[in-house]
């Protein structure tokens, strides 16, 4: 259901929140950055769902991929415009999937000072620092409110 959705959002955003301020600090591994930013795109992913699923209740939005990135073209061909959302989200939500998605395939992974790197199998660089995932937590918990005031004021 869409409120079970919202709840999952929620919940996966508490988890990103406290490994990022209280976990994070005191392990000091660059690792965790890679846990912090799945439970973000889970969360931004669980918002989408739960707006995509009460569009198509409304007969708002045709059948759709069940992939991810067919679920984002839709949010982001049909719905976004409607309910201004931010592009910056959307692609936020892109860009989550795409680092989770090299690092699943990463051949080698290492800390580097502060940041944490995922190489491809191109051995192109990814890098993941502190800062931009702090940044990132605040995009998603903007999303994440944005969705919740849309269900709230469409009388959800």
């Amino acid at each position: 259901s869409r409120q079970e959705l919202l709840n999952k959002a929620k919940f996966q955003y508490d988890a990103a929140f406290h490994l990022l301020n209280l976990t994070y600090p005191l392990v000091q591994d660059q690792k965790l950055l890679v846990g912090i930013i799945t439970n973000l795109f889970t969360s931004m992913e669980a918002s989408m769902d739960a707006l995509l699923t009460y569009e198509r209740e409304q007969h708002a939005v045709p059948a759709y991929s069940t992939h991810i990135l067919g679920r984002l073209d839709v949010l982001r061909r049909i719905v976004a415009s409607r309910h201004n959302l931010s592009k910056g989200h959307l692609d936020l939500l892109q860009s989550l999937y795409e680092v989770i998605e090299l690092h699943k395939q990463s051949p080698v992974e290492f800390n580097r000072g502060d940041r944490f790197v995922i190489c491809s199998k191109e051995y192109t660089l990814r890098y993941l620092s502190q800062k931009d995932v702090r940044e990132w937590l605040n995009h998603c918990k903007e999303f994440m409110e944005n969705v919740q005031k849309i269900m709230v004021l469409e009388k959800v």
